[in-house]
């Protein structure tokens, strides 16, 4: 929407919201610890949400020169946001230290698989010895 204003400048807002980039990667922790051995992993989903918000100005005052006539509008909304979003999914783990066998994996339902509700943070701990 264009909007003038009293010093004879009209404001022309711009605002541009490009697709998320999304970077997928299996997780894999085997041999990342000496002495502790780890099996399985999960994926690593991170989304980065860039945007963009800018409101150009044209002065039309008769006089003025090029540099005084363009201004980008100063207000209280940012020109540039970012949002940065991380997920772990798929997640499940063993690992074995000495006496201690750790297990973390997602929660699942009775029939063994993940759980509908599940969006992948959740994580159950089980702990004993061999």
């Amino acid at each position: 929407m264009w909007a003038t204003r009293a010093d004879r400048s009209i404001l022309i807002p711009i605002e541009f919201t490009p697709e998320p980039l999304t970077f997928s990667r299996d997780l894999d922790l085997a041999g990342k610890i000496p002495g502790l051995t780890i099996d399985g992993g999960g994926t690593l989903e991170i989304k980065v949400q860039p945007d963009f918000r800018i409101t150009l100005g044209v002065r039309l005052k008769p006089g003025l020169s090029f540099d005084e006539r363009l201004f980008i509008a100063d207000d209280a909304e940012p020109e540039v946001a970012v949002s940065l979003s991380a997920k772990l999914d798929d997640f499940n783990i063993t690992g074995h230290l000495g006496v201690l066998d750790v297990t973390l994996g997602e929660i699942k339902t009775a029939g063994g698989q993940p759980d509908p509700a599940n969006d992948g943070s959740p994580c159950s701990r089980r702990s004993g010895s061999t």
